[in-house]
């Protein structure tokens, strides 16, 4: 500054700074300081780091993710700066920079993106089958299935395993048990997993259906199956399937505690498990050509190959329909899986192949609004080329690619499930909706409580406990037999950024037709099992048994007077009848409030008996062969149930001789068995037993074994000077003429000599021996050829081929020792095929190829060992020897060479 002689000067300075931008951005590795703008793809919660690298980047740029500053930022070098991937952050990311403080220079970038990471915990698994926290998973040899609990990891933790004898080909699970259907003998096997630790076998259904079921799930305590045409439906503890055929084919089937949904070209059908021949609901669907159905609680998707259309099943028991939510196309789609607010989805999309999960909207006819919000996407390292089996329970969602079983969790707000399942049992019972994701997100939350039949809201409190939203009713009490709609009064807020979900849905519960009383159920009849016009006495198992007013079997009514006894505590009821109409009964209770039906309880069968029993064996339809391997044809009557087969060997000295046999079965009144082991000339009976009703039948017919076993060689001990010729067979031989003939292995030529009669023959039982006479010797330079004919077991039976046996002829061959040497050994010019002379000429400088030969009395040409030494001053020195391969030998003739001397050894 100046002012006529004065003036004064303050120094400072100022920076130009260029406007921002964005050349490359991508992961960031802090260690090796190097940018990888190739990787754009971040994983939630990994605490990762991204770079920029353009121009105008210094420690005054802001960067901001999503609007937030970012974390941790950092300057690399002149155009490169860092930052930390925030934690609480999914989907994709905007990234903006800017170093004017009004954002007027402000660049974005939406490259990055921050995906869900799954990960691979089990291999080698054949199919899988979830219950709320425990998995059960069938190993890829279908024998093993293990139980884990995935309560709190997504790494299955061991409970306990079942190992089975035979293939399973389908499993199911509910919470108190396990179902395993085994196709090669129609068998259902249920256990028990009260004690999760040490599950327990507590019922076998054997039935023909098995063979024709495509799905099969279990709800509760019943059992529901289904094909194209059919569906079936048993108790855990029946003894059969009753069945409805259906006039419209299905696609699919899915269950839930509650209804059965069956799914055609058309339309949705629902009908309750209980009152299975009623239709409760039937909705067309929007779908061209439907694939399947995926099911959660009150929720319910129908998949075609590019379209979902999802459905609140919910609203079922309170307004008689399925409510549709909307729809949403994919280009293809792989697999889906829903629970409660969110909808997985496995699609292809531009050619890749992609699992992400999508908030799911509530859809009004008016509404433009897509029914879907994409929020995340799950990375699997190995792809999910061969994803099958999606399933999403509480906050876990897991597949089988191939035979790997992987899951991932998922972090986002969701809602689950009402509780109690059952239903209001009382009239301040608290009610829950169970809730996933941040716990901090729902402290804040008050649950709507709206009474259906008044439309009247309902006075009470709400508490987060665990993973459980829980409503306290206080004031006027819930009412008996009456719908509750559940909802939230405010939205949770969101920690993760990027991960809102619109919790939209509403819940429905129901409460119980009367409070404060036991609730009639029926847990077992035993036995399952009767024969037709046989008195039999049952004792039905289960609660509140002595407010039962009927007791019926189908259409039969028990008389009071066959009621014999009631547990005081209402546990149990026994009572006495006599069937006469053959097939399934369901058992039905019915008190003054209620009434219970146990499906397919007891099956009612004609008296068991063998009609007839013939083997498949190619000789006759009563022989069966010595090595076991045979099947035979069993028909008869009464085979319904649980059939034991023995195989009896006919008593000596009155003492069995019996071996259990699998059954499998064909139909009901046919099946086969496996015949054992047996003995030659010996005869056997076959005895069947049914457990259930403790009837044994055996059978007129006898099975007689047969000795059709070809005997193997176990060892062969060849011809040598010190050592005879042995064969070991698995049992005894016999054999016809032998012969040895002698051939002369010298120069001279091949003579031939009948040498017979230097050697004998023995058969002691299985063993076989060719040996020399006392004073004989095998002579050298010759080759001895042995052939033994007719060799056969006991019942003309030849032995299996080998390498010196074949059609029950022995023959070999064996060379005595070759004491002459090789001869005519000599080297020829591969050139020309000239034979290597004195007179040979070569020209220095240049490389010839030598091929060697020679003849010997007993080794081939091609087996012969050759050396060569080779002189370059004519034999006065040589080199080593060198071993000739592959029958040839290159020599390179040097400048200085004079004359070539070789030295073959052969």
């Amino acid at each position: 500054v100046q002012n006529g002689l004065l003036n004064t000067f303050l120094p400072a300075h100022f920076k130009y700074v260029m406007d921002p931008s964005i050349e490359a951005i991508g992961q960031y590795d802090p260690v090796s300081g190097k940018l990888n703008a190739s990787d754009q793809l971040f994983f939630y919660q990994s605490s990762e780091y991204a770079a920029i690298r353009g121009s105008g980047l210094d420690q005054l740029t802001a960067i901001h993710v999503n609007n937030q500053p970012a974390q941790d930022v950092d300057i690399v070098d002149p155009e490169t700066i860092y930052f930390k991937i925030p934690d609480q952050t999914i989907g994709q990311l905007k990234i903006s920079v800017s170093n004017a403080s009004d954002k007027s220079d402000q660049v974005e970038n939406t490259s990055l993106s921050i995906m869900l990471k799954s990960g691979i915990r089990a291999n080698g698994i054949h199919s899988f089958a979830r219950h709320d926290d425990y998995l059960m998973l069938l190993d890829s040899s279908s024998k093993k299935a293990t139980i884990y609990t995935t309560r709190d990891s997504e790494n299955p933790v061991k409970l306990s395993s079942i190992l089975f004898q035979i293939d399973i080909q389908h499993i199911a699970m509910s919470d108190t048990y396990a179902l395993f259907v085994a196709e090669s003998n129609q068998e259902i096997m249920i256990y028990d997993l009260s004690n999760i630790y040490a599950p327990v076998l507590t019922n076998r259904i054997v039935s023909p259906i098995v063979d024709d079921i495509h799905k099969i799930v279990l709800s509760n305590d019943t059992i529901i199956a289904s094909n194209a045409t059919t569906i079936f439906r048993s108790h855990i503890n029946g003894s059969g399937f009753q069945q409805i055929q259906l006039y419209t084919p299905i696609q699919d089937m899915a269950v839930d505690h509650l209804y059965i949904y069956l799914l055609t070209d058309e339309t949705i059908d629902v009908r309750p498990i209980q009152d299975w021949q009623t239709i409760a609901a039937s909705l067309h669907h929007n779908l061209y050509s439907p694939h399947y159905l995926r099911i959660s609680d009150q929720r319910l998707v129908a998949v075609s190959e590019s379209r979902v259309e999802l459905f609140h099943s919910g609203t079922i028991p309170v307004l008689n329909r399925l409510q549709r939510i909307g729809g949403h196309y994919f280009d293809h789609i792989i697999d889906v899986a829903v629970n409660g607010e969110l909808l997985a989805v496995c699609h292809i999309s531009e050619g890749i192949r992609q699992l992400s999960l999508f908030d799911i909207h509530f859809q009004t006819p008016d509404d433009m609004n897509p029914v879907l919000s994409k929020r995340v996407s799950v990375f699997d390292a190995t792809g999910y080329g061969n994803l099958d089996s999606l399933i999403f329970q509480n906050d876990l969602l897991e597949w089988l690619n191939g035979s790997q079983y992987s899951n991932v969790h998922i972090p986002l707000q969701n809602i689950t499930c009402v509780q109690p399942l059952k239903g209001i049992s009382a009239a301040t019972e608290r009610i829950a909706l169970n809730v996933y994701g941040p716990w901090d997100d729902f402290k804040q939350i008050s649950l709507d409580v709206l009474n259906m039949f008044n439309n009247n809201p309902c006075t009470g409190s709400t508490s987060l406990i665990s993973n459980s939203l829980e409503f306290q009713i206080f004031g006027n009490p819930y009412e008996p037999d009456t719908s509750y709609a559940l909802s939230l009064f405010n939205a949770p807020q969101s920690t993760i950024d990027g991960g809102q979900i619109d919790i939209d849905l509403t819940w429905y519960i129901q409460s119980q037709k009367l409070f404060g009383q036991t609730s009639l159920s029926i847990h077992r009849l035993i036995p399952s099992y009767t024969t037709i016009a046989q008195a039999t006495q049952y004792t039905i198992m289960g609660s509140a048994l002595d407010q039962v007013d009927s007791v019926k079997l189908n259409q039969t009514t028990i008389p009071q007077s066959n009621i014999q006894q009631i547990a005081s505590d209402g546990t149990s009821l026994v009572f006495s009848a006599t069937l006469l109409t053959h097939g399934l009964h369901d058992l039905i209770l019915t008190s003054a409030i209620d009434k219970k039906q146990l499906h397919g309880a007891l099956l009612c069968d004609e008296a068991l008996g063998i009609s007839s029993i013939s083997s498949l064996h190619p000789q006759h339809p009563n022989k069966v062969s010595d090595s076991g391997g045979t099947e035979i044809i069993v028909t008869g009557t009464g085979f319904n149930g649980n059939i034991r087969a023995y195989w009896f060997k006919i008593f000596q000295n009155g003492i069995p001789d019996y071996h259990q046999l699998q059954v499998n079965f064909i139909n009901t009144t046919t099946f086969s068995v496996i015949s054992p082991i047996c003995q030659h000339g010996q005869s056997y009976q076959l005895m069947i037993q049914k457990t259930e009703t403790q009837e044994n039948v055996q059978s007129h017919t006898l099975i007689h074994g047969i000795d059709d076993t070809a005997p193997k060689i176990l060892s062969e001990q060849p011809l040598s000077y010190l050592t005879p010729l042995k064969l070991v067979f698995s049992e005894p031989v016999t054999t016809g003429h032998f012969s040895v003939i002698s051939e002369f292995m010298t120069y001279t030529g091949s003579e031939t000599t009948d040498v017979s009669h230097w050697f004998d023959l023995f058969v002691n039982e299985n063993t076989l021996t060719l040996h020399l006479k006392t004073n004989m010797a095998l002579k050298h330079n010759r080759a001895y050829h042995i052939q033994i004919n007719g060799i056969n077991d006991l019942h003309g039976n030849i032995p299996v081929n080998w390498e010196t046996i074949t059609g029950g002829n022995y023959a070999s061959f064996i060379s005595g020792k070759d004491t002459l040497p090789p001869s005519q050994q000599s080297l020829i010019r591969q050139l020309d095929g000239q034979i290597v002379n004195l007179g040979m000429q070569l020209t220095r400088n240049k490389t010839y190829t030598f091929i060697p030969s020679a003849i010997d009395n007993m080794t081939s040409a091609n087996d012969l060992a050759y050396h060569v030494r080779i002189s370059r001053d004519g034999g006065l020195t040589f080199g080593d020897f060198l071993t000739i391969l592959n029958q040839e030998f290159n020599v390179f003739i040097e400048g200085t060479d004079t004359n070539i001397v070789f030295l073959l050894k052969v």
